[in-house]
């Protein structure tokens, strides 16, 4: 298999991540086909097809799959935005049973989920925990982290029987947000978009035997995509996760300009570790705070 001779649908191409991940994907040599259920408001390149289609119109989704190698379905709603609790159930769970569906009919058998570290959950982690790894489980708290858990176990399903492959990405949020307040996210578990769109890119190129896993996969893998915070277990137990000791510690010569931009330095939840994603997938996010703050301490 080559680039050139390489069909991905992407779903969700309307969408923050889809509409900069279906881009990328043409400028790496792939054939790229966009659905969404919306037109995008930015147009995707004339190379890559759009079709407008729910996931939920099975004819469409036939037609739209004849062809295609490798499906990366980034179609989900986030939290970021108010949606209802049938919204969030119809777009995320049932949207990834039909798309995984249409795959078997179709004889596709390679998918790269973009699920969520919610997918592990969020609540009781206890503090010697961090950084989590891919193989840690947490209580869910919300339905947005259980729709992502459940994508992820309609993905096992279909892998443990033999009849689609996938990688799953745990992306941290992602949301646009003003460039100061991406600096203060990025103290934290928070990524940009270029590094997630690449992050797909390197799934989709391990998966289809274009870059080669630095190590064993599995029929299911799942991946922690996060920005690199330098965060230990020992760090947490110190100081309860307090974000202003650890930037104090980490990154003293940012700790009086980030205080006197306004940051405030909530306590951090949780941290992740990306080494599986950098072994298997070749990738490292390449925008963490250290690029942000370097960014902006000439300008601001």
């Amino acid at each position: 298999m080559n680039r050139n001779d390489t069909t991905v649908l992407v779903t969700g191409a309307s969408g923050h991540l889809g509409s900069n991940l279906a881009p990328l994907l043409i400028k790496e040599g792939f054939k790229v086909r966009g659905m969404d259920m919306r037109e995008p408001e930015t147009p995707l390149p004339e190379a890559c097809t759009f079709t407008q289609a729910d996931l939920s119109n099975r004819p469409a989704l036939l037609e739209l799959l004849d062809g295609v190698d490798v499906i990366v379905h980034t179609a989900s709603i986030h939290p970021w935005k108010q949606y209802t609790d049938d919204q969030y159930l119809d777009a995320n769970v049932k949207g990834t049973w039909h798309l995984y569906s249409a795959a078997v009919e179709t004889g596709i058998n390679q998918v790269v989920l973009c699920s969520s570290i919610a997918a592990i959950g969020y609540h009781n982690v206890p503090m010697d925990a961090c950084p989590i790894s891919e193989d840690m489980r947490f209580p869910m708290g919300d339905l947005y982290s259980y729709t992502k858990h459940t994508q992820e176990t309609i993905a096992r399903m279909h892998a443990e029987t033999g009849k689609v492959r996938t990688f799953a990405l745990r992306p941290p949020p992602f949301m646009p947000r003003h460039e100061l307040e991406t600096c203060f996210a990025l103290t934290g578990p928070f990524a940009v978009v270029s590094d997630m769109a690449s992050a797909h890119l390197a799934a989709v190129e391990v998966m289809t035997g274009l870059r080669e896993a630095g190590g064993p996969v599995g029929p299911f893998e799942a991946f922690n995509t996060i920005n690199r915070l330098p965060y230990t277990a020992e760090d947490y137990r110190d100081t309860g996760g307090e974000r202003k000791q650890l930037i104090q510690k980490y990154w003293p010569e940012a700790y009086e300009w980030l205080l006197s931009k306004g940051y405030r330095g909530p306590v951090l939840s949780s941290s992740y570790d990306i080494s599986k994603a950098e072994r298997i997938l070749g990738w490292r996010p390449q925008f963490n705070f250290e690029e942000a703050c370097a960014a902006l301490q000439g300008k601001l």
